[in-house]
């Protein structure tokens, strides 16, 4: 368990002195290159802690081994055929992957770094607190998910991309989020997203309302087809695990109700000096709640909601930056409560669970 706690730490405290250093930045530009090179030191932690892992350590990691293996011995057209051409992005990265290097490793390592890239580029670019964005991802648990699902954690990183081109370039963002399909299929629930520019901001409050309230009536039905038309195509999940109610629990519903009460006093009334990248947050927090409430219903579709939640990394400091001081301090604490008891009793105690195979931890080189 050292290994986790350590990087947990060090990267919320490196976070938190490049939020210091950006302040003192604006007398002293020197501060501004310390800066950097601390935000590149936080993605090296984590390049080394899940890209240099062991191939024992993550659910999913063995599964990854023998696509590298089976690749590494097949043409390209041969390799994406033999998975039906289903989610061709990724078999494809998968199949160059294997052909420029015969180490496992050198997959794990390029998917950490381009999953961390994003992520602290979304956090640098979006939130108001790297700090804050930084503790976020480790207490959400996303250090410990990019560990165990490289196919899923890629994709949420592509879509986060789609997002930053959404208002530089529209046709980008499309472009790149259909690539996001071609990496998980899951990443289709991310399509919503996309006309969060077109959204009316007087009206986002009513349509949050509606979208939620629809996901609570036709949840169950909604996401028990669509939960076995993908474990049909993909053969990942058997028909019987599928049948459960309540997958997910009601703890993260109240969080995400939680984050929205939250930023409805800081928000609306519209205000025209706030960045139109505060009003799509909410909704993408508005989304994320839409996306438990549907997938909650079996394990299939449990994880969707995870392509929003990554949105909290920016949501939170954001609506913090736009509190004042004593109200800030109030939430900012009863969030600081909330995300340690999620850290240790759904994240930290995770590596206990024989499925999730994150114990013990180990590098690649031991």
């Amino acid at each position: 368990m050292f290994y986790y706690f350590f990087v947990f730490a060090v990267t919320t405290i490196l976070g938190f002195l490049a939020d210091n250093l950006k302040i003192r930045g604006r007398s002293n530009p020197k501060f501004l290159i310390q800066r950097k090179w601390t935000l590149n030191v936080i993605l090296l932690i984590y390049v080394i802690f899940v890209g240099c892992r062991d191939v024992t350590v993550g659910a999913d990691t063995h599964a990854y081994v023998a696509k590298l293996d089976a690749a590494s011995s097949m043409a390209l057209f041969e390799y994406l055929q033999s998975g039906f051409f289903i989610e061709p992005i990724f078999n494809t990265y998968v199949w160059v992957c294997a052909h420029l290097s015969s180490h496992h490793s050198f997959f794990l390592i390029v998917s950490a770094l381009f999953f961390f890239s994003v992520f602290l580029k979304f956090i640098t670019k979006y939130s108001s607190s790297i700090g804050w964005g930084v503790w976020i991802m480790n207490s959400m648990g996303f250090s410990i998910f990019a560990l165990s699902t490289v196919r899923q954690t890629t994709a949420i990183a592509v879509c986060l991309l789609s997002y930053m081109y959404m208002e530089k370039s529209y046709m980008k963002s499309w472009l790149i989020a259909l690539l996001a399909i071609g990496t998980h299929l899951s990443s289709a629930v991310y399509l919503p997203m996309m006309f969060a520019r077109k959204m009316n901001p007087q009206k986002i409050k009513r349509n949050m309302t509606i979208l939620i309230g629809a996901a609570i009536l036709i949840g169950p039905v909604l996401m028990e087809k669509l939960g076995a038309y993908y474990a049909a195509v993909t053969g990942k999940y058997e028909s019987d695990s599928l049948t459960g109610e309540g997958v997910g629990g009601y703890g993260m519903i109240a969080f995400l109700i939680v984050l929205l009460v939250m930023s409805v006093k800081s928000y609306f009334p519209i205000k025209k000096d706030l960045p139109s990248t505060f009003y799509y947050e909410f909704i993408a927090i508005g989304l994320s709640l839409a996306v438990f409430i549907l997938s909650r219903v079996n394990v299939a579709t449990i994880r969707l909601y995870w392509f929003y939640l990554a949105f909290t990394v920016a949501f939170i400091p954001n609506v913090f930056s736009m509190q004042k001081k004593t109200q800030r301090r109030l939430w900012q604490h009863a969030i600081l409560v909330i995300t340690i008891y999620y850290l240790t009793t759904n994240v930290m105690s995770s590596p206990y669970e024989e499925s999730k195979l994150l114990l013990p931890y180990r590098f690649f080189w031991e």
